[in-house]
């Protein structure tokens, strides 16, 4: 049995499988979603859900929110319904092992933990939520739904994380404050980490890093955001290939199709590039709008929209980490490139991207080019075109 905790029973993966691929033996019914709760592709129930509860909170509320690095959730997320047309196709642009989004501009667009943080507010650096140096086991599950009041082992923890969120505690003292960003936290991950379609079963592998509340903000909420992402977009592509309606995860979505228009230039409908967290500048009359100016056309016997109009935008009105990767013929490159890398095939692509480490400390903008002969740096990118 593995050392580190993640692949002990009672456990997701590191790199958490989609919880259709888990086999029961590994996982005791205690997390069984209720069949009566499904939440449909495109349905904006956990948002509006959320924006419910907190309503409710008090500016002290907001406070320990904000200090754990989720108040840009207790601040309300756009109430969004989902769109499938646009959902669906930028699920089957996303390359889950690099991380990335391909445009229809022969380039592509890496994600990283710094853009969660970016859009959601949540903390980036420090351990990851399952590091291995943090407690775990049966007993560490136990110890995180008795603190939020769970009333069985057969109850999911975000339902009872939402019965606490319903009337929120006064947290006056150290325990109820804690009690309360327990709940407030398995919350919003469950929004992200778990469809909410029945029969399936909730992951509980970000419990670890629960357990020591004064430490909540030190950790690396980030990354789970991106694992979950990349696990949702598995399971849609998985549904497709079945032919089963695709129910990926709304949290998940949302972070795709905002990292995806915010990067897009739309002329004067393109989104104010200043402000942070980004989800609050989003809302669903924005999104309507973006996705309305990113649509081409019709394509396919059905009335099914086309998308990829829009072009990007230039690294200094974004507020992400760029790093973008462009695919270009041997043929348009210079003639030292082009004997260097002995491209057999006219198609064999070359990844180019910008470096912000080396572009700090240098007055011209630094390329480099990735071949299967390796990494060359260049000062320009005229000299590939």
């Amino acid at each position: 049995m593995a050392s580190d905790g993640n692949h002990e029973l009672l456990w997701f993966s590191k790199a958490k499988r989609s919880q259709r691929e888990v086999l029961p033996c590994h996982l005791k019914p205690a997390a069984q979603m209720p069949s009566e709760q499904p939440h449909p592709f495109g349905s904006s129930a956990v948002f509006r859900t959320l924006n419910d509860l907190t309503s409710k909170f008090s500016s002290r509320h907001r406070e320990i929110c904000q200090s754990a690095g989720f108040g840009a959730f207790a601040d309300s997320l756009p109430d969004i319904a989902l769109d499938r047309n646009f959902s669906c196709w930028l699920i089957s642009r996303v390359n889950t092992l690099s991380k990335s989004i391909s445009t229809n501009k022969q380039t592509t667009l890496f994600f990283f933990d710094e853009d969660v943080s970016a859009i959601f507010g949540v903390p980036y650096r420090g351990k990851k939520v399952w590091d291995a140096s943090l407690p775990k086991g049966a007993d560490t599950i136990q110890l995180i739904r008795e603190s939020i009041g769970a009333l069985s082992d057969s109850e999911p923890a975000s339902v009872a994380a939402e019965r606490v969120l319903m009337s929120p505690p006064s947290v006056k003292t150290k325990e109820e404050e804690y009690r309360f960003l327990r709940a407030f936290i398995i919350y919003v991950m469950s929004t992200f980490v778990d469809s909410k379609r029945a029969g399936e079963l909730e992951a509980e592998n970000y419990f670890p890093a629960l357990v020591r509340m004064g430490q909540v903000h030190k950790h690396n909420w980030a990354a789970c955001v991106i694992e979950a992402v990349l696990t949702a977009c598995r399971a849609a592509k998985l549904d497709e290939k079945k032919r089963m309606t695709p129910c990926p995860l709304a949290g998940a979505m949302l972070f795709l199709q905002i990292f995806y228009l915010d990067n897009m230039d739309y002329d004067k409908d393109s989104t104010p590039y200043r402000g942070l967290p980004r989800i609050n500048i989003f809302n669903q009359k924005l999104i309507s709008r973006l996705i309305l100016a990113d649509t081409i056309g019709l394509k396919g016997p059905a009335p099914a929209r086309f998308f990829g109009a829009g072009k990007l935008r230039p690294v200094q009105d974004v507020a992400y980490k760029r790093q973008i990767g462009y695919a270009w013929s041997p043929n348009k490159l210079s003639g030292n490139i082009k004997e260097q890398t002995s491209c057999k095939r006219p198609r064999d692509a070359l990844t180019v991207g910008w470096d912000p480490n080396m572009q700090a400390n240098n007055s011209l903008p630094i390329v480099y080019v990735r071949s299967h002969l390796g990494t060359r740096t260049m000062t320009s990118e005229s000299q590939f075109l």
